[in-house]
């Protein structure tokens, strides 16, 4: 298992804080700290960008992003020191946007995961500190309900979807860089705390690969980290 750094195919606008997502065999960059509003996307087998595909109607970073049925959703974020509860559908293949039912709690930094055929959008932060809710947007309906919310407050975690049960790893939580491990059962709509990491971090990356969750890099707190954990149900 090693590494191998990807270097004809760098995005030319540097950003952080971007929504991302895989779909269709290519990265979908959206937004950025810059708040630029561009929308850009890898091919991972040409090692090439497609930039401007679209531009975000409004200009965010620190989105919560999913797909669903070929298409990419947009929940949330923030510009500057606001938050918003803005939700958006990006079709690839039109590049547009078509504006949805409002999330009902604006946040950013959550996390959004698709189970079956429903979207959670989990935990985040408000204009009053972390959250622990989980709200549910139907895409057929474009509505909004409301589930278990999380034992605790958690924002810039990971997260991932294995077996149709949702796992969720790290964050910042009240009291710091969170190490909790947690499973959700969308069909019981009940929370479990199932593990822990090694070494608790705030804004990890990752991703669900052969039935196990990675959780890439983030902060201790006192130093950024380079470490990798993997979590295997």
């Amino acid at each position: 298992m090693a590494w191998v750094a990807v270097l004809r195919g760098q995005v030319q606008q540097r950003r952080c804080g971007s929504g991302w997502k895989c779909l269709l065999d290519r990265r979908t960059d959206i937004n950025g700290n810059w708040n630029s509003g561009q929308v850009d996307a890898y091919d991972p087998t040409s090692d090439s960008w497609s930039e401007r595909l679209a531009t975000y109607p409004h200009e965010f970073s620190n989105m919560a992003v999913t797909t669903y049925d070929g298409a990419i959703y947009c929940f949330g974020g923030s510009h500057f020191s606001s938050v918003c509860g803005y939700a958006y559908r990006f079709d690839p293949s039109l590049a547009s946007f078509t504006p949805l039912s409002d999330m009902p709690t604006a946040r950013n930094n959550a996390v959004a995961l698709t189970v079956g055929d429903k979207i959670f959008v989990i935990g985040g932060s408000t204009t009053t500190g972390l959250t622990n809710i989980v709200e549910v947007y139907d895409p057929a309906l474009n509505t909004w309900s409301l589930a278990d919310s999380m034992p605790l407050a958690l924002a810039s975690m990971v997260a991932g979807v294995i077996d149709d049960r949702i796992y969720v790893a790290g964050g910042s939580a009240v009291s710091g860089p969170s190490s909790a491990i947690l499973e959700y059962d969308p069909q019981a709509s009940h929370w479990t705390t199932v593990g822990s990491l090694q070494t608790p971090r705030t804004g990890p990356m990752g991703a669900v690969v052969g039935g196990s969750l990675y959780v890439i890099g983030g902060d201790a707190g006192a130093q950024l980290l380079s470490s990798v954990e993997v979590f295997s149900p």
